[in-house]
């Protein structure tokens, strides 16, 4: 798939399924290149060292690996915004330079982090401007951010919502009944807002988790992308 092949899939309607990078460096793509079966690749640097030069020789191998198919486009999890909103303006800009097709934002509690992040994308980001190839991701990972996912969510530019539900299971303090409240109001507000939602599903929940509405999957183990494929082809 291209960069841009993401959006495509999202704006006609589609269901993506992707898994987080098997390793960031060079195995960790050729074993991502290999696998014909997923849209995307998760790779997150919200807590490590910021290497764009491990994500380049990640993308390269993918790249061989993948052979005529083309690489698998990269999502790229990037620092809290609000952590250093100059630094976030240099890993948007640093994360598109590197060929990744979207950017997850992590910890988003307002719209205001995500206008940043938009405007350091520019002409690229869908749906702002409808022939865009890159993504933005919010990540609503608190209670708080919940509360107010109808502002978040409905700021322009963000092209996915997603619940970070590891960080809500801590948020509630482990109040799993809330956790799974959350999680079906960020999809509520994301379809009413009228961007796709994703979410986390192992192979035990994803059918469910189709039936309920998301349409950006992010694989917890191997079977998941093939359970949730055949149940896509079910539902078709």
């Amino acid at each position: 798939m291209s960069t841009g092949a993401l959006v495509d899939l999202l704006r006609s309607g589609g269901t993506a399924f992707g898994v987080f990078a098997p390793e960031r460096a060079a195995r960790g793509g050729a074993i991502a290149g290999a696998d014909p079966a997923i849209d995307f690749v998760f790779y997150d640097l919200e807590d490590s060292p910021w290497d764009m030069a491990a994500l380049g020789a990640f993308r390269e191998a993918m790249a061989a690996a993948a052979g005529e198919r083309g690489p698998c486009p990269i999502l790229l999890r990037i620092p809290p915004v609000h952590l250093d909103r100059e630094a976030a303006r240099r890993h948007v800009a640093e994360g598109l330079a590197a060929g990744v097709a979207g950017l997850i934002l992590p910890q988003v509690e307002e719209g205001a982090e995500v206008t940043l992040a938009a405007e350091s994308v520019g002409h690229r980001l869908w749906p702002i401007h409808p022939g865009g190839d890159v993504l933005l991701v919010a990540q609503i990972e608190s209670g708080d951010a919940v509360e107010h996912a109808e502002e978040i969510l409905g700021t322009s530019g963000v092209g996915v919502g997603l619940p970070g539900q590891k960080d809500l299971r801590a948020s509630y303090q482990g109040d799993e009944s809330a956790v799974q409240r959350a999680v079906l109001r960020v999809l509520a507000v994301s379809e009413a807002s009228g961007v796709p939602c994703g979410v986390t599903a192992g192979a035990h929940d994803v059918e469910d988790r189709l039936r309920q509405g998301f349409r950006l999957v992010i694989a917890t183990d191997p079977e998941a992308v093939t359970a949730g494929r055949r149940a896509s082809r079910g539902r078709a």
